[in-house]
């Protein structure tokens, strides 16, 4: 049992608590050893354990409508034990080697459990294998496969349950006679129940002439108590930003009256708040290594334990079922900086809970991918474009530069404007990059260039280069032909202290500020003062030019600022105090977000935006309809 003190969220639970947690092990481990053996022993051959594992709880997920959340504990300490041992090794494991199971849940203490020699070590470390995506149509055909093959499983298990019953029959009566007298008998009685449903209905028809009014009020059906989004009255409603036509800019009054639906849910301060994060490390693997703080080694938990509370409005939590079912037949993607990989991976970790994506395309170095949820018929993706102009980038994935970067400012991205057509909602953003070193380009020449130091090239400030690229990019979206729904992220502060990412700065904070604590530093109230201006002006084009699409503020900076206590800070790398000195110095960092972490609850305001889009295309319609 004490192999088993490890609850979902990866520190030790009580020993109160330890018995009911085996029960519901035992319970999905037994469930799940039939479908894994049935898979492995019909996988064709030269496929990996990967392959088959991803395959068995795909199958779990669609026979019994839950994830598998207990792929350690089965793989590492159950399959060896009699009661879920397989007589033979599907997978075909070579010999074993000893691995601590802290190496895989993340914690400081445990035991020494068994891994096969070809156990991927880049997998236990975080780096997924590039392996070619497996594709959309493809994935449509494996989901029918498993789908037939769980029917043809279930038709056996019937047919053989029949025949041992009929065996069984054969020694007291004969099976046929039997099956008769029940159908007979089931048919008196079904008659009976016919003609006794037939009066009750004269009954109540004479009932209803004699004491009813001469109308019918039909009653609206109940709302699910689960949905948190359905149990707000109408003056309590799930309420907006203060943006209406088209994304209106936030007023600078943000006071609001009773019962009024206008709501700044981006002003706010983060409140205590024990519920357990939606996923763990443990539950999601599509975690990127330098956001996996708990498998990382970070000591304190505190940090998961908070919420954004509005000032003036309820905030409910993301509803991922709900989320997928608004999202069926649509298209997504996040445009810009590893933020915004950042964010996509939460929501991507929230929504797999409920199905598990299929990845069908990545590029090389892994920075823009794309997702096909095939219940859903939903494409999530990411696409790198840190300036969202057109740029030449000289940079490894450790941020060191070979040469400056080559920004040409009056012409978009094509990676994502190629694809822009394909989505219905976007979510566009840039920031940091643009501090960076750059050569500046318009009409394909040089103008100047940012701490090139270059000779005979004007030195030009980063904010005119920032201004430049966001109306560039504000201007493709309000012209394009192409509807689409557009949410525009402000930009993120970081919180390195005593020095820049390299510079030797850390942060090591343990909870989050309130308000009046912090202000924004110049160079980040430089960067939102122009995104609030471009904005504006991109809205007021929308405006005037009548087209279809939306483009909407998703003004996260102030959510961002005060949580210094969410980065990975050291814990970026593998356990990176490990054989080093306390005083040791390991690079931080203090910009992305820990996955689970505080960059959850955007979802929570993503999904309260397109809800309230919903509602206001509904209420249209049926003004509409009653005229």
């Amino acid at each position: 049992m004490d192999k088993f003190n490890v609850n979902n969220e990866g520190w030790v639970r009580g020993e109160d608590s330890l018995s009911s947690k085996w029960r519901d092990v035992n319970k999905a481990c037994t469930e799940f050893l039939p479908i894994f053996v049935d898979i492995a022993e019909h996988w064709r051959s030269g496929c990996n354990d990967d392959d088959i594992y991803k395959s068995v709880e795909d199958s779990y997920m669609s026979q019994y409508e839950k994830a598998f959340l207990y792929k350690e504990a089965f793989f590492f300490f159950l399959r060896d034990h009699p009661k879920w041992r397989v007589p033979k090794d599907p997978v075909g494991k070579a010999q074993e080697k000893f691995v601590n199971v802290n190496d895989v849940v993340g914690e400081s203490q445990g035991d020494p459990v068994r891994l096969s020699q070809d156990f991927d070590e880049a997998e236990l470390f975080g780096e997924i294998p590039m392996q070619r995506p497996m594709g959309r149509d493809r994935a449509k055909k494996a989901q029918k496969n498993r789908f037939l093959r769980t029917q043809v499983k279930n038709k056996k298990h019937c047919t053989a349950a029949l025949i041992t019953i009929k065996t069984n029959l054969d020694h007291t009566l004969n099976f046929n006679m039997l099956i008769d007298t029940i159908y007979l008998n089931q048919k008196q009685f079904t008659k009976k129940m016919f003609v006794k449903i037939i009066v009750f209905l004269i009954l109540m028809g004479f009932a209803y002439r004699i004491y009813s009014p001469t109308y019918i009020q039909v009653i609206p059906p109940a709302i699910n108590n689960d949905d948190a989004y359905s149990n707000l009255s109408p003056t309590s409603a799930v309420v907006e930003a203060n943006f209406t036509v088209s994304g209106q800019i936030p007023v600078d009054d943000h006071s609001t009256y009773e019962g009024s639906p206008i709501c700044d849910v981006f002003t706010g301060e983060w409140v205590r708040d024990y519920t357990s994060p939606q996923y763990t490390n443990n539950s999601c693997d599509t975690i990127e290594h330098h956001q996996n703080c708990m498998k990382n080694g970070r000591p304190d938990s505190s940090y998961l334990y908070w919420k954004w509370r509005p000032r003036d409005c309820e905030l409910p939590r993301f509803n991922p079922k709900r989320f997928l079912d608004f999202m069926r037949n649509k298209s997504m993607a996040f445009i810009g900086d590893s933020i915004s990989r950042n964010h996509v991976q939460s929501l991507l970790c929230i929504l797999s809970q409920v199905e598990r994506p299929v990845e069908v395309y990545h590029d090389e170095e892994y920075r823009s991918k794309r997702w096909f949820f095939v219940s859903h018929e939903f494409t999530l993706s990411v696409i790198w474009s840190p300036f969202l102009t057109k740029a030449k980038i000289f940079e490894d994935n450790d941020g060191h530069s070979s040469d400056a970067v080559q920004v040409h400012l009056d012409e978009p991205d094509s990676e994502w404007v190629s694809e822009l057509g394909n989505f219905n909602y976007i979510e566009i953003a840039a920031g940091k990059w643009f501090l960076k070193t750059a050569v500046y380009y318009e009409n394909n020449t040089i103008f100047g260039c940012h701490n090139c130091k270059k000779e005979n090239v004007s030195e030009v400030e980063f904010y005119y280069a920032y201004r430049r690229a966001l109306q560039t990019a504000l201007d493709f979206i309000t012209r394009s032909n192409h509807n689409v729904y557009a949410l525009f992220r402000t930009t993120t502060p970081d919180h390195f202290e005593n020095g820049e990412w390299n510079t030797r700065g850390y942060c090591n904070r343990t909870v989050p500020f309130k308000n009046g604590d912090i202000e924004l530093r110049d160079i980040d109230t430089i960067m939102r003062e122009i995104e609030l201006e471009e904005f504006k002006k991109a809205v007021e084009d929308l405006n005037m030019s009548r087209k279809g699409s939306s483009l909407k503020l998703f003004d996260t900076t102030r959510l961002a600022l005060l949580r210094p206590d969410g980065h990975p800070g050291p814990y970026r790398a593998y356990h990176p105090f490990d054989g080093k000195e306390t005083n040791t110095y390991v690079q931080n960092d203090c910009l992305h977000w820990c996955l689970p972490g505080p960059i959850d609850s955007w979802n929570d305001l993503l999904m309260n935006i397109l809800l309230n889009r919903q509602r206001k295309k509904k209420k249209v319609m049926n003004l509409t309809f009653k005229r």
